[in-house]
């Protein structure tokens, strides 16, 4: 259970991130070039679509980088509550 709640954490903060950094200024950036004038929508959509294309990139490079440390972490959540078990049973018999 403590390696589904460490892997539920990665996963979690993740979102967070990607939603901090690339959702909610999308929604902005959108709402923003929903107010251009027509004269300024060439540019200000195609600055739009640069944007995009980047924070897909580093989207995909936060959820490789996630992806990538979540079983090193639940190995480590594992480890860290098994010697607190074991200090427990310790202290028990002592």
């Amino acid at each position: 259970m403590q390696g589904r709640f460490s892997a539920i954490h990665d996963i979690a903060g993740a979102y967070v991130q990607i939603s901090e950094r690339y959702i909610r200024p999308a929604i902005n950036k959108m709402e923003t070039l929903a107010t251009v004038s027509n004269s300024e929508w060439a540019v200000k959509s195609r600055e739009f679509i640069v944007w995009c294309d980047d924070a897909v990139g580093s989207i995909d490079q936060l959820a490789r980088t996630t992806s990538a440390n979540m079983g090193r972490n639940v190995e480590q959540h594992i480890k860290s509550m098994e010697q607190r078990a074991i200090e427990a049973n310790e202290a028990t018999y002592e």
